[in-house]
């Protein structure tokens, strides 16, 4: 818990205001007015000009006063729970020998009393509360009186170690010194309590896009007369990794084509900050060297938006006016928030209630006058839908709080046959309590496209857990993307279980606005409760090639049942039956799968040579992790025992869209050495003049069946070894057993045989929607056909998987 001082502010506004600043008439239980203060007298002047200031803008009167207050806690027992109504502190020491033996003692701090003097400064203003700034600054440290337990019984009183007790007080007493005069701290009491606390606008200025192309003649920074290179992307002052490329392996000539989208706010031009990227060389065993650095002025980008500069920039040292050998080949520009349109305007209305039924309850379904002008007052984000034009934008996420919250009943039934005949199966919830000795402690993870991106504090025991936290970010299609809470349980020496999940589709929640505020039910976890989020999105005027909107987690699929190698070149090394004592190693950047060389056959003619694809549940599967950075190759192995490919193919999967499927995607088949065969699989190729450049030779082409789904998938518990990937995973089964999503995909377009069968119930779904827009269409079908009987020939031959379009990338369409 902050000890910043809200408690005192709070029991201010039980006050109240009389006009010409006349003195208070009651004061709240524990405060007592001395005296009303002068401008004059004020000690910080910096913060009188400051209120003059604001006065100015917002109008209003100021009162200043010099209050003494006491705090006392409310009688609490031995148990946690009990102390957590008062205000508290939660450390953590550790004893033991530093990275050999940690023991973690837990220590609760309660705080028992606080007695002191301060003096607060208060905006008066008409509308209520009537308060709108509230400014605190304490006139000396207060008295503190505070009590010290374990958490764990059977451990010693921390208060009777004179180091612990000593230590505790201190910090206090350091916390406290913050807000002593001559600094302050300042609140918005307005907004604090009619709980205006929902963001209507981003406080980002819009993102800088950047694209690392390569880097040429670097630096030999390893004994071998070679480097590891890899990027890095951060604010010049800052120096905190915003971004990561991948590390190629042995090359002093890499190829990257990585992109990376990084938010402007306001902060970052007042502090003028550059962007900057780094080049380091990657290590073992050592700490990883820096092979030099380029950088770009934010303030020329902030003049031009929209403008790209393409940069071919000499890399410099770490020191000014030093370089060092080597380019980098990098493009970077600004693109600002696009402006609402206005023929995306709605009536605002939650999209969730049916017409109907809104029209029947309309006052109960909160659309009464005062939520109207709510909305009004609000801007035109919550009455205009995201554009679809530019799907590519930032995204705020916020908790606010979760109400209700309660552990469910997990305990077995113990008696007889008889005595638990006609008894209650499970006690019902219907008791709100704040004092119950079962009370969570809970914190909430917020995923983005199934990778976690931000983590709130722990609420220890509460029922009730407010955070008010979340976090802006850069989303590359809000018609695709997927945010999932999960609300969890911090434990002490054991997995903290999840209380609930709430995933939602920006797709369906943007129907009528681009900012929405509910409450959600916690689903598929061990806790019930309802938490309350907000989400908003601001798109930006860019707009990025298709196969760059999609998600970095996922699973390739190989939807082939037989992998077919054909147009073999003139050479006898590489003849049909040469070709069929193969096997075939499938890899992506973090899996691999082997079909054998006994699963090949020839065409009759022999001119084909076909791996059948044979698994227990199709299609062939390989969880992805970094999409963007990973290629997908297949190599061909002979019997022998070096390990070395004797020719392979490749595809980038950032040339793939997502959830699309490639019928017959031809790929060139190379053979080369081990070292030109080393560089095709990290180093970025558009088509096969970029992989001639490398070397290889064209030996024949490939035909296979793919599809890149978006998401998780069964096949990603293959990365238990990461608890961060873990922690995802088990959240995505609690929201594939609840029903909530898919183990198909959640935003597949065309379902195959086996995808009807792997998840029928997510199939009929789609269908019964697909039928419903059918049916609310105008006397024109969306598929563009007027007659019944075209129109329902049309939807048998798409329910078939069989498309007229083609969906092949264009630098791999045969």
């Amino acid at each position: 818990m902050s000890l910043k001082p809200l408690g005192i502010l709070r029991s201010l506004l039980y006050l109240t205001y009389r006009r010409h600043r006349s003195l208070w008439s009651d004061a709240a239980p524990g405060v007592r007015i001395l005296r009303e203060i002068d401008e004059g007298e004020s000690q910080d002047g910096e913060a009188h000009r400051n209120g003059a200031r604001i006065e100015e803008e917002q109008g209003g009167e100021y009162v200043n006063m010099e209050v003494s207050f006491a705090y006392r806690a409310r009688p609490s027992g031995a148990q946690a729970s009990t102390k957590a109504r008062n205000a508290h502190l939660l450390i953590h020491f550790y004893l033991g020998v530093k990275k050999l033996l940690d023991i973690d003692l837990p220590v609760y701090v309660e705080l028992r009393g606080l007695v002191g003097t301060a003096r607060v400064r208060l905006q008066i203003i008409s509308d209520p509360p009537f308060v709108k700034h509230a400014t605190l600054s304490f006139m000396g440290l207060p008295r503190v009186d505070f009590s010290a337990v374990p958490l764990n019984q059977h451990l010693v009183n921390v208060m009777r170690l004179p180091v612990i007790s000593g230590f505790i007080d201190s910090s206090i007493c350091a916390a406290m010194a913050q807000y002593c005069a001559p600094s302050s701290y300042t609140v918005d009491v307005q907004k604090m309590l009619l709980d205006d606390d929902i963001k209507r606008e981003t406080t980002a200025l819009g993102v800088i896009l950047l694209r690392i192309h390569g880097a040429e003649n670097l630096e030999k920074s390893d004994m071998r007369g070679s480097s590891d290179p890899y990027c890095t992307i951060e604010w010049s002052k800052q120096g905190k990794p915003l971004y990561s490329t991948r590390v190629i392996v042995d090359d002093l000539n890499p190829l990257w084509e990585e992109s990376a989208a990084i938010i402007i706010r306001p902060e970052l031009v007042r502090s003028q900050e550059d962007v900057q990227v780094t080049v380091w060389d990657s290590d073992r065993y050592t700490a990883d060297d820096r092979l030099g650095k380029a950088c770009f002025s934010l303030e020329t980008l902030l003049r031009k938006p929209g403008k790209i500069y393409r940069n071919r920039t000499p890399l410099e040292g770490v020191k000014a006016g030093t370089s060092r050998e080597g380019h980098l080949n990098w493009t970077v520009s600004f693109h600002p928030k696009a402006d609402l349109r206005s023929e995306l305007h709605t009536d605002g209305r939650d999209p969730f209630v049916d017409p109907d039924v809104r029209k029947k309850y309309e006052r109960e379904f909160e659309m009464d006058e005062g939520h109207k002008k709510e909305i009004e007052d609000g801007g035109a984000v919550q009455r205009t839908r995201p554009d679809p034009e530019h799907p590519s934008g930032i995204l705020s996420i916020q908790v606010h709080s979760i109400a209700q919250l309660e552990l469910r009943d997990t305990e077995r039934s113990y008696g007889t046959s008889q005595s638990r005949s006609g008894s209650r199966g499970q006690d019902p919830c219907d008791k709100e309590t704040e004092e119950e000795d079962k009370a969570p402690s809970a914190y909430c993870d917020i995923l983005l496209n199934d990778q976690t991106i931000y983590r709130t504090r722990s609420k220890p025991f509460s029922h009730a857990p407010f955070f008010n936290a979340g976090t802006e970010r850069f989303i590359t299609d809000w018609r695709t993307t997927m945010v999932m809470v999960v609300a969890r349980d911090s434990r002490l020496r054991e997995s903290d279980p999840i209380l609930g999940v709430v995933p939602l589709k920006l797709s369906e929640i943007f129907k009528n606005s681009s900012q929405l505020t509910n409450s959600y039910p916690l689903t598929g976890g061990v806790g019930t409760g309802r938490i309350r989020l907000s989400i908003l999105f601001r798109s930006v005027d860019l707009k990025l090639e298709r196969p760059l909107l999609g998600w970095d987690v996922g699973t390739l699929q190989i939807h082939s049942e037989q992998i077919i190698a054909k147009d073999f070149q003139t050479e006898d090394r590489f003849s049909v039956e040469t070709f069929g004592w193969n096997r075939l190693y499938l890899r992506t950047i973090s899996s691999t799968r082997k079909l054998k060389a006994r699963s090949a056959t020839y065409s009759e003619d022999l001119t084909e040579v076909r791996w059948k694809v044979a698994v227990k549940e199709p299609p062939l599967r390989l969880p992805v992790k970094r999409r963007y950075a990973s290629a997908f190759s297949i190599e061909f192995h002979t019997h022998t025992f070096s390990g070395t490919a004797r020719a392979i193919a490749v595809i980038w999967l950032r040339d793939l869209s997502d959830n699309e499927m490639y019928r017959n995607l031809r790929l060139p088949i190379w053979t080369g050495d081990k070292e030109q065969f080393h560089r095709v699989q990290q180093e970025y190729t558009s088509g096969e003049e970029d992989v001639r450049k490398l070397g290889l030779k064209l030996v024949g082409y490939l035909e296979i069946d793919l599809r890149f789904k978006s998401g998780l998938g069964k096949t990603h518990g293959e990365f238990s070894d990461d608890k961060d990937a873990e922690e995802v995973m088990e959240a995505w089964e609690c929201a594939v057993t609840s029903g909530l999503r898919s183990t198909v995909g959640d935003f597949i377009n065309e379902y195959t045989d086996v995808d009807r069968n792997r998840d029928p119930l997510a199939y009929r779904r789609k269908q019964v929607c697909q039928d419903d827009d059918d049916e609310s269409s105008s006397s024109r079908d969306v598929d563009g056909e007027s007659d019944p009987a075209k129109r329902n020939a049309r939807r048998s031959i798409k329910s078939n998987g069989v498309s007229t379009s083609s969906n092949l990338p264009a630098a791999h369409a045969g």
